[in-house]
């Protein structure tokens, strides 16, 4: 005898140790979605600010390279950030193991595009890790998640540039005038860090690319 409610599927995609994030269903209508939450309670201050400023830059990420946040949510008695979810699969789930040439290029290609787009709003996301890229290696799209460390772009940083050394947050600055050699820097550094990644996979998902982001300026 069915009770008339809707049922739901949960499945987790990734726990960090900070955040655990999950994708979640509720048949036969609804759409998947994905949730953020803390993964311990209480939760450190520091973790609700990063979520709630995740949601804060709700409006000014695009569905074709972000995975939008939706709502903040009390689920269970925590606080959870809900968001839309585009259906990729979760870089980081998919490293370890050789990639064939044509993935490795489409992803590269997707997520450089997804770094521009974010770029292109004069953000830059100071988070870059394969724990925060959802990627169809199909197609190629990628999706970027986890914005609760991203800031404004930073326009001038002299003390960086007089040491030569890419700052983060300068990253993009050439991209957002739609600078091609930034997009092919970028390019290039996603697909060493794919395509080298099965060599050093016991560095797990703490080895950041976030040298891609450093090189789209």
């Amino acid at each position: 005898m069915t009770t008339g409610q809707p049922q739901e599927a949960y499945e987790i995609l990734w726990d960090d140790g900070e955040f655990i994030l999950s994708r979640v269903t509720r048949f036969p209508h609804d759409r998947p979605t994905l949730l953020v939450r803390p993964a311990v309670a209480p939760p450190p201050a520091t973790s609700l600010a990063r979520l709630e400023h995740a949601y804060a830059l709700r409006n000014q990420l695009d569905a074709s390279w972000a995975a939008r946040p939706l709502e903040l949510i009390d689920r269970d008695g925590q606080i959870t950030l809900r968001a839309e979810d585009p259906r990729g699969q979760l870089l980081v789930t998919l490293l370890g193991k050789p990639w064939a040439a044509g993935p490795v290029l489409r992803v590269a290609t997707g997520i450089a595009g997804a770094l521009s787009g974010l770029h292109g709003q004069g953000l830059v996301h100071r988070d870059v890790t394969p724990a925060n890229v959802l990627v169809d290696t199909a197609t190629g799209a990628a999706w970027l998640t986890g914005f609760g460390l991203t800031t404004r772009l930073a326009r001038e940083r002299p003390a960086a540039r007089e040491r030569d050394e890419p700052d983060a947050r300068d990253a993009g600055a050439g991209d957002r005038q739609g600078n091609p050699v930034a997009r092919r820097h970028a390019h290039g550094r996603v697909i060493a860090f794919l395509w080298h990644w099965p060599a050093s996979a016991s560095d797990g998902p703490a080895l950041r690319f976030e040298a891609c982001e450093q090189h789209h300026h």
